[in-house]
């Protein structure tokens, strides 16, 4: 192993020591992949970790060429600057490609010639580590679409159990370099090691803390400055202008995904991608459209599958009510008339201190368990069930459950304190203790217990060393094999709920964007950590966007206008603050409730007109499409 380096091992696959190597080394072979290595797994004596690698350059330029795979355009093509799909017959306009390139191109090595004279051949520089992994996965995974076999095969004859990407240590201790010494980790350094999914993340994070600047800056001020929010003539200006910078940030982040879209050449991909799912299941019948056999699915068993779903989420997620009322109790919220009132538990904690905030965090700790143990599970399951075509789509519902799910549990207290129990002073202690739980549980379930389980798996499985030092950047492949795969959905989830905590109770906590600031900053190099030293490294996938996480967003930015017109109007006397002739008395009620929905109107139109006249793309996006088309006719 140490002889080898860093490309040698790209992905590494799981094997039982009685599988068929015969037969493993031919499926490889076929496929242009070749077994460098094999490892003992620590512990475990009934499997052993191979690692594969593409034979030579020339089988990823082939593969790269099938998948269109897109890479940056040289001064030799009308697109220079701009990433296109490669092709091998104008191989030359593309930045990178040179004398190396042609020459194994033009002189490809067959696997078994280098098998037998042990002779490991350079990869080159042309493809990033990213885009390698991501040519080698499609090499095993590869479907009838590009005539390669999959890895079903492999695994029923050859006795495969598992297959992941390899850490490559020297980008590793770069990437981990930069994060230390950098506020942001370098997306560019990301987006080539990793892949534009995981990129994609990164990228979102730093526009999001750059833009809560703004807010962070003007909460800060109203909580120095301002002694009782309650009655502050600035916070309900502060709340429509945190409307306000919720629609722009969208606005922003959409304009900074599609340039860096195109910037990765995935402009075009989910207009071009077909994505049928193996798992999609019907009766077999002859297309009206193809006149070719497809697999059918009546649309009324997918309506009465998702009807199912709706009722069996929403009775599961009555456990979650009842522990936010176990926890209004103790915290003394639930009036004495109300059905949820329990006695033994009413006001068993005091409101004044910070000792008020523990029901709070348990709450966050309780509704997190359920979330992992329960609702995911149940997500995932209900979701395989409704039966969905396309990878698309499943993903799409799957994200929508999720959400509804972590949504509901995150923000239903904080709707009843607001609009049931109308206390400014409640709905701000209880999103103290919501940012404050979610920041450590965060921390602590991503990072520091990890950390402990993994060092402790691996000294019981009998590792060279029981001490919990800090993780070498020195990798050795079978140490995945103790790591949990990583998941963005899970970070991405987080974030967009605490952007909700910002934007749709505003007026209530506005020092909340700057305590997010200093969290996200944390949680950031958090995930490098996490990534580099203790999770897998992901599938270098491609993507064009964030997905449904974008509609999401925009959905919150929607429910803020409304969930802040009724804090400053209804919740607290904000709104009398600014104009003291709008106070709830007899006579003047009409006048109060005028004002309130002609405030929430004015800014339903104002996110109206930023959605009409600001463009989701960037002029130079816009410009790239229209070339891209121009010159697309000229060459048909």
């Amino acid at each position: 192993m140490e002889n080898l380096a860093d490309t040698d091992c790209d992905y590494g696959l799981v094997l039982a020591k009685d599988a068929d190597t015969k037969s493993l080394h031919k499926h490889l072979l076929e496929r242009g992949l070749i077994w460098t290595t094999d490892l003992p797994i620590t512990g475990d004596k009934k499997n052993y970790l191979i690692c594969v690698r593409a034979a030579d350059f020339s089988v990823l330029a082939r593969i790269a060429d099938k998948v269109a795979l897109p890479k940056l355009k040289g001064a030799k093509d009308t697109h220079k600057n701009r990433s296109k799909p490669f092709l091998l017959q104008n191989a030359d306009s593309f930045v990178g490609w040179g004398k190396f390139e042609s020459d194994a191109v033009a002189s490809p090595r067959r696997a078994e010639e280098i098998m037998k004279n042990k002779e490991i051949p350079q990869l080159g520089n042309f493809f990033t580590t990213a885009e390698r992994h991501h040519l080698t996965g499609e090499l095993l995974e590869g479907d009838d679409k590009h005539v390669l076999g999959g890895l079903i095969d492999i695994a029923l004859v050859s006795g495969v159990h598992e297959m992941f990407p390899i850490q490559q240590s020297a980008e590793l201790k770069n990437i981990w370099k930069l994060s230390k010494s950098r506020l942001i980790p370098p997306v560019s350094t990301i987006v080539n090691y990793f892949g534009a999914e995981t990129a994609f993340y990164f990228a979102f994070m730093k526009t999001y803390i750059f833009m809560l600047a703004f807010p962070a800056f003007v909460g800060l001020l109203i909580f120095v400055l301002e002694d009782d929010i309650n009655t502050s003539p600035w916070v309900p200006l502060f709340s429509l202008g945190a409307i306000v910078w919720a629609m722009l940030f969208v606005k922003v982040w959409l304009r900074s995904q599609s340039s860096l879209s195109c910037e990765w050449g995935n402009l075009y991909l989910e207009e071009t991608e077909e994505d049928v799912r193996k798992e999609f299941w019907g009766t077999i019948r002859i297309s009206p459209v193809t006149d070719k056999e497809e697999t059918y699915f009546p649309y009324w068993a997918h309506l009465l599958r998702k009807t199912i779903s709706v009722f069996v989420m929403g009775t599961m997620l009555s456990v979650a009510v009842g522990f936010m009322f176990l926890s209004l109790n103790l915290q003394g919220y639930v009036a004495e008339d109300s059905m949820f009132y329990v006695h033994q538990l009413n006001g068993l904690i005091d409101q004044d201190g910070w000792f008020s905030l523990v029901p709070t965090i348990v709450h966050s700790i309780v509704i997190y368990i359920l979330n992992q143990m329960i609702y995911r599970k149940l997500a995932e399951f209900l979701t395989e069930f409704e039966n969905y075509k396309s990878h698309r789509n499943f993903s799409d519902a799957l994200l929508f459950k999720r959400v509804v799910i972590e949504c509901f549990d995150c923000y239903l207290p904080l709707f009843y304190v607001c609009f049931h129990g109308k206390s400014l002073l409640q709905l701000r202690n209880e999103l103290k203790g919501l940012f404050i739980g979610d920041f450590l549980r965060r921390i602590g379930t991503e990072t520091v217990l990890p950390f402990i389980v993994q060092r402790l798996t691996r000294w019981f499985a009998g590792a060279e060393t029981a001490k919990l030092e800090k993780p070498r950047t020195g990798y050795h492949p079978a140490d995945d094999l103790f790591r949990d795969e990583y998941e963005q959905f899970d970070d991405m989830l987080e974030m967009v709920v605490q952007f909700g905590y910002i934007v749709l109770f505003a007026g209530a906590f506005p020092l909340a964007a700057s305590l997010a600031i200093i969290s996200n900053l944390l949680e950031l190099k958090s995930d490098v950590y996490k990534l580099c030293f203790l999770c897998r490294k992901p599938p270098s996938c491609r993507a064009s966007s964030l997905g449904g996480w974008n509609h999401v967003m925009k959905a919150i930015a929607v429910v803020a206008v409304m969930t802040n017109c009724y804090i400053f109007g209804f919740t607290s006397d904000q709104l009398s603050s600014i104009f003291p002739m709008l106070v709830w008395k007899a006579g003047q009620a009409r006048y109060v409730l005028l004002a309130i929905f002609g405030i929430e109107h004015a800014m339903f139109g104002l996110q109206f007109l930023v959605d009409l006249f600001v463009a989701n793309e960037p002029a130079h996006v816009r410009l790239f499409r229209e070339r891209d088309l121009h010159f697309s006719r000229f060459s048909n």
